[in-house]
């Protein structure tokens, strides 16, 4: 049976105390007291990837790289399954993004443009086309964002 509210807290609550409420794989709703303020994290903590999400990163980004060396259609390199798996990865990728870019430079700007709000797309129109503009513009925005 599933309770909707916490039960009372025992003892001397302070404005601190608060009740986390969980369910278990089985279904059974647990409640806990929890002593001291939450940690807020912010969107840089939030969004770091974990030892699991770079590997995936590495190991997607190489079959990207391998896969589409030889290919001269864009098109055909950006609609590439690993690419768009990346893209998937959202906010997370952004910081694995930005050092690939950074240290051996590829089409990325297409999936950081997928992935940032259209709000904050560093680069201008006027550097569509030219590769060296988009990636300054971008790892620059990676830094100021403290993603880099």
């Amino acid at each position: 049976m599933a309770i909707d509210t916490p039960p009372p807290i025992r003892g001397v609550p302070t404005a601190e105390s608060r009740m986390e409420q969980t369910t278990t794989a089985d279904g059974v709703t647990v409640w806990t007291i929890r002593q001291g303020r939450p940690h807020r994290m912010s969107v840089v903590e939030r969004n770091e990837p974990t030892a699991q999400d770079v590997a995936r990163f590495q190991r997607l980004a190489e079959q990207w790289r391998e896969e589409t060396f030889l290919s001269s259609s864009i098109t055909a390199n950006l609609a590439h399954p690993a690419y768009l798996t990346v893209m998937a990865m959202g906010e997370k990728a952004l910081p694995l993004i930005l050092r690939e870019l950074e240290s051996r430079g590829g089409q990325w700007t297409t999936a950081l443009r997928y992935i940032v709000n259209q709000d904050d797309y560093p680069d201008k129109p006027a550097d569509i086309g030219k590769p060296r503009e988009l990636k300054e513009a971008w790892l620059t925005w990676g830094r100021r964002n403290r993603l880099l």
